[in-house]
């Protein structure tokens, strides 16, 4: 079975990332953010075609199984648009997605178990951000919702401590979208971070990890 419903509540994140004690972090005013689309189902299907609109994508993923779950986006000829869920077993994760246009879409899901999706629009009008400096911890993949960048390099931090550790950094536009680090585990250092936007621009950090992590900016 599946559905979709486009009334549904915002999206909540489980076990989503926390600010570290002794970093400041800023949350701006919020406005009501827009219904997300959500999806059920059990096992392996392809959904039927879903309405999203163009710019960046939270994409909330759950699934309860022993075997494989991944989530594919395509459009209706065929093209692969990004995947964004990959792993095994039960499964609570969140990505992003870059959607190009303005269209109907197609979810391929391979599961064994029972599963749910939701699909946010991320709009820096409409969500949370944090101002720089901050730092985060958290488990799992996650995504850090948008961080208010001037144009310049910062110094991104992190830790993890098993498996490994991919931060994508996406512009809220969907014209940028770079990975800042990807390495095995255990990690501890720095990596640099452009932003080329002027005077300023939102971005979103997507944190893939099997194991528990911190991010910071500065």
């Amino acid at each position: 079975t599946r559905s979709s419903d486009l009334a549904g509540s915002p999206v909540v994140v489980a076990a989503s990332p926390t600010a570290l004690p002794g970093r400041t972090v800023t949350i701006t005013p919020t406005k009501t953010p827009l219904p997300p689309v959500t999806m059920t189902g059990s096992g392996t299907l392809v959904s039927e075609t879903v309405a999203l609109s163009h710019g960046l994508v939270l994409l909330t993923s759950t699934h309860v199984g022993a075997g494989r779950f991944q989530v594919t986006i395509f459009d209706q000829a065929g093209n692969q648009i990004a995947r964004v869920a990959n792993g095994t077993g039960n499964w609570t994760g969140a990505g992003s997605a870059i959607i190009p246009h303005d269209a109907q879409y197609l979810f391929e899901v391979l599961a064994d178990g029972d599963w749910t999706i939701q699909a946010q629009a991320m709009d820096p009008d409409l969500s949370a951000s944090l101002e720089i400096p901050f730092e985060q911890e958290g488990s799992g993949s996650r995504v850090v919702a948008f961080v208010k960048v001037q144009a310049a390099t910062y110094r991104l931090s992190a830790t993890c401590d098993s498996g490994t550790l991919l931060i994508i950094s996406t512009s809220h536009d969907g014209s940028f979208r770079r990975t800042l680090l990807s390495t095995a585990c255990p990690f501890d250092g720095t990596v640099a971070f452009p932003a080329p936007h002027t005077p300023f621009g939102f971005y979103a950090l997507d944190v893939l990890s099997s194991g528990t992590w911190t991010v910071g900016l500065e």
